[in-house]
């Protein structure tokens, strides 16, 4: 009787201990599952924190982003603009396009002032288009340096007109000959080019005038077709640029409104967009022989 008093108050015991224990341990886990959602809500709080502080930090990226691309844009305008004072300072056609080397003076008169090419009635070829004329390199090809203009006066014949000299940069040591390689940008035989302009031009030396009017009525007479210009006075686009467009001619912007600025950019972008050839109006002018009065 005594042993089974003794073992009794020994399971009793061994109970007790397993409630005590099972109490701790469901005490231990209510702890835990109290300090693990402080951690989650310390987690999300911090979540929270690092996703006000991202996006502080992406809008700080997206406005240095933004910074870097006018950068960028204003030092490529810079660097076009570098590359036409370059080409402009060598001589070489800045549109990039080749001096043909089938246009040519294929006979000289007497006088040595109205020559004869290669061009005419077949080739849409009319007075008063006018060339840049350009002297035969060691290898036989054209000479990007201009050496004098001419300007058509008569066409006599499918592919014969005849020209007057208008202009020579050196008669003695550089004179006009037979042979001589002729150049206009916006000539095309059989197909007139289409052109936009963008910017004020000037073709009298008259700072502030801008001379679009008749610079457009000159493109007609070189028989281009003008297919949009920015106008000043409003910044708006008349007409439009293309795919068929051939060349953008760009005049002057110093000075200029915002919006006429943003304007000539929108067609310069375009026009890369398009593969269409960019050159100044100085330049054009220059390439035409067009010699200011």
């Amino acid at each position: 009787a005594k042993a089974q008093a003794d073992y009794a108050k020994e399971i009793a015991a061994a109970a007790m201990k397993n409630t005590a224990d099972l109490v701790g341990l469901q005490k231990t886990v209510e702890e835990t599952q109290g300090k693990l959602k402080m951690a989650n809500e310390a987690t999300a709080a911090a979540v929270q924190a690092g996703d006000d502080k991202a996006k502080k930090v992406a809008e700080g990226v997206a406005a240095k982003e933004k910074l870097i691309t006018e950068l960028n844009a204003k030092i490529k305008d810079m660097r076009e603009r570098f590359d036409l004072a370059a080409k402009r300072d060598t001589d070489v056609p800045p549109d990039g396009k080749p001096i043909p080397t089938d246009w040519k003076i294929v006979k000289m008169d007497r006088s040595g002032k109205e020559p004869f090419i290669n061009l005419g009635r077949a080739d849409n070829v009319r007075p008063p288009l006018t060339f840049s004329i350009h002297g035969r390199g060691p290898d036989g090809r054209p000479l990007p340096a201009t050496k004098g203009t001419l300007e058509i006066i008569n066409v006599t014949g499918d592919h014969s007109s005849q020209a007057q000299i208008v202009s020579v940069k050196d008669a003695m040591k550089d004179p006009i000959l037979e042979g001589d390689f002729l150049y206009n940008p916006v000539f095309h035989p059989g197909a007139p080019q289409h052109i936009v302009i963008a910017g004020l031009i000037d073709m009298h030396g008259v700072k502030g005038q801008d001379d679009m009017q008749e610079f457009e009525r000159l493109l007609q007479r070189q028989n281009a077709v003008v297919d949009g210009h920015v106008d000043l006075t409003d910044a708006s686009i008349k007409g439009k640029l293309s795919s068929v467009t051939d060349l953008l001619i760009l005049g002057d912007e110093t000075g200029a409104k915002p919006e006429v600025t943003a304007s000539i950019k929108q067609l310069k972008d375009e026009a890369r967009s398009n593969g269409v050839r960019i050159v100044s109006a100085r330049d054009f002018l220059e390439s035409i022989g067009y010699r200011r009065p």
